[in-house]
């Protein structure tokens, strides 16, 4: 496999650049971009490099979350997360999106179910850890100082984090709460295969574990890095799990062994700050710690 470096632009704003993957087609093209830039949150259609403004946001942004082909989160530093509705690709000029302030912080990550109905968020600084519908109407908030969560409605769970332990308890708040494990290094990122059967869980350290959600139980040898791990996301046919590391080198695992399959270094040959990858796993991108944007194509 190789990889083709399609688009890449610096800017000389003092905020950094948060991202997310909005499509990808079928038939191979360059997929669309929801970035917060210079000129506000915006579409780029990295295929002909069009570009939409959204809005120019009051804070600084510190996470993006598309969940939909029209839906999207963000995480406005110091305020409330937002759910904004937007336009499904650049070419789609539509009034001025929807945005709506949600009544949580969430400056780490979000999650949201499969269906889409539900979200989650957690915001380390204020301990802010919630579950929540999609018009926020109904908010659980969640004990413990997490750094990540993960809504896994098809199988009625929710996974975060308190410091070093994973914890698990079902949707609707009848159950105890579980310790799943306990780890030397803070669980830091969550994945689950689309079956919601297998968790992958990222930790502080050079360590990525996989569990199986619906027995409770570590599966497989534990994956080693050289370094810590900044990304890991499950591919859609569910059997590679991709891993980023801290210098920005894409690794391929199999899932059903546990084997390292491919490794792809850095191809910019620069500090990594953020990565991002395709819901496909065929893109991915990296924020260097020059506030630069590079996005490939692996073949």
């Amino acid at each position: 496999k190789s990889e083709v470096k399609r688009s890449m632009f610096a800017t000389e704003d003092t905020r950094y650049l948060r991202f997310d993957f909005l499509d990808t087609s079928p038939t191979g093209n360059w997929p669309t971009l929801l970035i917060n830039t210079t000129a506000g949150l915006q579409l780029i259609d990295l295929e002909n490099g069009s570009r939409q403004t959204l809005f120019e946001p009051a804070q600084d942004i510190s996470s993006v979350k598309n969940i939909s082909a029209t839906q999207s989160l963000i995480g406005p530093m110091g305020e409330p997360a937002m759910l904004i509705e937007h336009p499904a690709r650049v070419s789609e000029m539509s009034p001025t999106p929807r945005k709506r302030p949600l009544s949580e912080f969430a400056q780490t990550c979000f999650s949201y179910s499969s269906d889409g109905r539900l979200i989650a968020g957690c915001d380390g600084p204020s301990n802010h850890t919630w579950v929540a519908d999609i018009e926020f109407k109904e908010v659980t908030r969640l004990p413990g100082s997490a750094r990540t969560v993960f809504v896994a409605d098809k199988i009625n769970r929710v996974f975060w984090n308190d410091y070093t332990q994973l914890l698990s308890r079902d949707l609707q708040g009848s159950e105890p709460i579980q310790v799943l494990a306990s780890f030397a290094g803070v669980p830091c990122c969550l994945a689950m295969t689309k079956d919601q059967g297998k968790l992958a869980i990222m930790l502080s350290d050079r360590e990525v574990h996989l569990w199986d959600a619906k027995k409770n139980v570590p599966i497989g040898p534990i994956m080693m890095h050289p370094g810590s791990v900044r990304l890991v996301q499950f591919s859609d046919d569910e059997k590679t799990l991709f891993t980023f590391d801290q210098d920005g080198t894409l690794r391929c695992w199999n899932v059903a062994t546990g084997k390292l399959t491919l490794v792809v270094p850095n191809p910019c040959d620069e500090p990594i700050a953020l990565t991002g990858i395709s819901k496909d796993g065929r893109f991915h991108a990296f924020v260097t710690e020059t506030n630069s944007l590079h996005v490939y194509r692996r073949f």
